[in-house]
């Protein structure tokens, strides 16, 4: 098979709620359908063009032939033999068809297909000393994986430029004659390996380019459809339900543990939306951005209130903004609306009280 394909970390549906869709809308043989939380793939329609691969956000979806580790070897080689040879940075061409000529110091790496080759390669290639990666987009690319490629491309150039390396840095060329770029490359190579988890080579790679950048920017805004961001709370609306901690596949949210608090890793988040369609309030909004700093990987306390603590027992249950939403809600319902203050009870007294109040 082409791909290989980890539940755990896919993010396409939580508890009926829509999440991330992009491998089942880039799919032009549509061999990717919707099966629960998950997806599924019809490797027998598969045409193996791995563009599912490099949208996904989390690496849920990852291509093998080769897989990430296996060309991300090759990359590094390649690369390093370059600069054994010739102090000059190289430009590495991503093609997929043979016969085609390269200008000086550039390095040609032929792969199944250039849709399949995704930003944590990218990345890695120009931490390990790349000045400028070349995705050549052969005539015969279907549409789909042509616009893929152009939003892939503008996510990474905003990446780049935020850094104060140029959007020079990566390109797709799909049309005329590759040439080399006026770009200077990193200057301080990268010796980490590529692995198997997307997100865990993208950390490594943006993580050198952002020590050795010439003007670094902490927060640098991307276009919509990035696999990093952040999230805009209107506190007012939100009540702690905590139904978005629940809804999130990559733990980017958590609770407080034993307090009324709302966490967020930035670092974490793959901007799927299940957190904002899970939110009874809508009180949530993603905001495509890339973030550095230590503070990104620390969880941050985002919303917090004092807890609401049961009439009856004293055993804090809830927050005051949830037990007011509750009451405004179901106050007038057939169950509550003799005894309003039992939603103000923790379950155990309520259920105490209902059977107290029978005899």
């Amino acid at each position: 098979m082409f791909f290989r394909y980890k539940e755990g970390l896919c993010a396409h549906t939580r508890n009926a709620q829509a999440g991330c869709n992009k491998c089942i809308a880039v799919c032009s043989a549509q061999a990717i359908r919707s099966e629960g939380d998950f997806i599924a793939v019809n490797p027998h329609l598969c045409a193996g063009c791995g563009a599912c691969s490099t949208v996904c956000p989390s690496g849920a979806l990852s291509y093998d032939y080769p897989s990430p580790a296996q060309l991300g070897e090759r990359i590094k080689a390649a690369i390093g033999a370059h600069y054994v040879a010739c102090a000059t940075p190289p430009l590495l061409v991503f093609h997929a068809h043979a016969g085609n000529s390269w200008p000086p110091h550039a390095i040609g790496m032929a792969v199944q297909s250039v849709a399949s080759v995704g930003m944590d390669l990218w990345f890695a290639a120009l931490a390990y000393g790349a000045a400028n990666v070349t995705l050549l987009c052969p005539a015969d690319e279907g549409p789909q994986n042509r616009q893929m490629l152009r939003e892939q491309v503008g996510i990474a150039q905003a990446i780049l430029a935020g850094l104060g390396y140029g959007e020079a840095g990566v390109r797709l060329l799909e049309h005329g004659f590759v040439s080399s770029p006026a770009q200077a490359a990193v200057p301080v190579r990268a010796s980490f390996n590529v692995a198997a988890d997307k997100r865990n080579t993208l950390d490594m790679a943006l993580a050198h380019l952002y020590q050795h950048a010439p003007c670094p920017q902490q927060v640098t805004g991307l276009p919509a459809g990035s696999l990093y961001g952040g999230l805009a709370l209107d506190k007012a609306a939100c009540t702690l339900c905590m139904s978005c901690v629940g809804a999130c596949p990559a733990a980017a949210l958590q609770d407080g543990a034993n307090a009324p608090q709302l966490r967020f890793i930035e670092a974490n988040c793959v901007q799927c939306g299940l957190c904002v369609n899970s939110c009874p309030e809508d009180a949530l909004a993603l905001v495509p951005r890339m973030s550095f700093g230590s503070a990104v990987k620390s969880a941050v306390v985002i919303n917090e209130t004092t807890p609401f603590c049961c009439i009856r027992c004293n055993k804090p249950f809830g927050t005051l903004k949830l037990v007011e939403t509750m009451l405004a809600k179901l106050g007038q319902h057939s169950a509550f609306s003799a005894h309003p203050e039992r939603l103000q009870m923790c379950g155990d007294c309520r259920v105490i009280e209902m059977l107290q109040s029978k005899q």
